[in-house]
């Protein structure tokens, strides 16, 4: 069995899925398998895949009868595997030719981390903008590494390497809790940033690909209360996860109040909220 499991979970990702792969083919480590999940895709997804695995058989795809949503889509893919390691690859993105050699070592050196990241670089495509969210510094008291982690976290930071059992209760415990899974990302994330089980590598970085699909660009309508409803979720979780954090009385009381600010920037803005909300919506 492969060390590795790398879960490409995807949808109608025609355009730029033989990019996305061929970057998986190419990483400098080689002991992983790559799982195609094609969620009944409408498009050549499903051919591009297939032909692409019938080349390395290191790459395998799973076509879904009928298409589910996507936070079923992604916990799926977790479900279903059974390796040390973990990671999810969209249909869109690459990465350094190094990194899933370089967060291995990473895991290798903390077997108490669940996750391992490196530098995030953002592409949008449809404005041939590129911008990189370094991974946070880690210097001064602990209160201020992680009260840092997770200020300056991206959401992309998910996509790195996980060890796989470390991850499931994580997982498990915020997957189901929002409409529209909105925040999960971030919310699981908040919680191994406050147990120091993320590790942060700057010898290399993920690429996200934003704006190359305007059918895939439209955004959602949620209601005032909705968006409330969400919002209050998150903090909720976030002040759980301090209350069973190792911090004290004093730290914790630093780390609920900002993590207020972090439930308004990973979810609605307050100010975003009073206009739906003023406006009848």
């Amino acid at each position: 069995m492969p060390r590795i499991s790398v879960a490409l979970p995807c949808y109608n990702g025609e355009q730029y899925l033989l990019e996305a792969l061929q970057d998986l083919r190419n990483q400098t480590y080689r002991d992983f398998e790559v799982i195609i999940y094609d969620n009944a895709s409408t498009d050549a997804t499903f051919r591009i895949a297939s032909e692409f695995a019938a080349q390395d058989p290191r790459f395998r795809v799973v076509r879904r009868p009928v298409n589910i949503p996507i936070y079923q889509h992604f916990r799926q893919t977790l479900n279903e595997s059974d390796s040390e390691y973990f990671m999810w690859r969209a249909d869109d993105d690459l990465a350094a030719p190094n990194y899933i050699e370089t967060l291995v070592a990473c895991l290798d050196a903390a077997p108490k981390a669940t996750l391992a990241a490196g530098h995030i670089a953002v592409w949008q495509l449809n404005k041939h903008k590129l911008s990189v969210r370094k991974t946070p510094p880690r210097f001064g008291t602990r209160l201020t590494k992680t009260i840092l982690a997770i200020n300056k976290a991206h959401a992309s930071t998910i996509y790195g390497l996980y060890r796989r059992k470390n991850l499931l209760p994580y997982y498990d415990a915020v997957i189901d809790k929002w409409p529209q899974n909105l925040g999960a990302d971030y919310a699981y994330l908040f919680a191994m940033l406050l147990h120091d089980e993320v590790v942060f590598s700057g010898d290399t970085y993920f690429v996200q690909r934003t704006g190359g699909d305007p059918k895939k660009a439209g955004k959602i309508y949620v209601p005032s209360a909705e968006q409330w409803t969400i919002f209050r979720s998150f903090l909720n979780h976030c002040w759980q996860s301090i209350d069973q954090s190792p911090f004290n009385g004093f730290e914790k009381a630093i780390l609920k109040l900002n993590a207020v600010r972090h439930a308004f920037r990973r979810t609605y803005r307050a100010r975003k909220m009073l206009w739906t909300k003023l406006n009848g919506r």
